[in-house]
């Protein structure tokens, strides 16, 4: 379950920390295959009216696959996908979505970390409720040996 942590909190603009960590399995993933399940970001703007920008993202992949990913947001939740499963959506599930931001090869470090920084993804409260949902797709093959996990972190702008 993804934590959030307010890193700074003022009246008009706030700036939170959501973390989540996804275990990959140990099978083969090929481009397109969700990389874990649906992650809810609960509360991630605490009141309708107000907006969001996903101002950085942070990964690490504790094997250094570093894999291309993509991050897919969803102002609702949609049908569960199994993990290492082709990811698809609805065409109702797709009116939902927020959009994705890619993390690819030139992002990563050797050491297993990417920053992708400025990202600027602009997101209203209004058609989110409170809640955020996230799936990681990844867009280049890899395999994870057991007990690897991927990391993410989001620093957003709530305002």
């Amino acid at each position: 379950m993804p934590t959030r942590v307010n890193l700074i909190e003022a009246e008009k603009q706030s700036i939170i920390q959501v973390t989540f960590s996804v275990v990959p399995g140990t099978a083969a993933y090929v481009a397109g295959d969700t990389l874990g399940t649906i992650q809810t970001v609960a509360g991630v703007v605490l009141a309708n009216g107000r907006k969001g920008i996903v101002q950085t993202v942070d990964a690490a992949d504790s094997e250094q696959n570093n894999p291309n990913l993509d991050i897919y947001l969803s102002r609702a939740s949609f049908a569960q996908i199994a993990d290492n499963a082709a990811f698809t959506l609805s065409a109702a599930d797709k009116l939902n979505t927020l959009g994705h931001i890619s993390i690819v090869a030139a992002d990563w470090r050797t050491w297993g970390v990417a920053s992708k920084p400025n990202v600027g993804k602009v997101f209203s409260a209004d058609t989110l409720a409170t809640n955020m949902f996230v799936q990681l797709v990844i867009q280049s093959g890899a395999t994870w040996t057991a007990a690897q996990r991927i990391d993410v972190t989001m620093y957003i702008i709530i305002e």
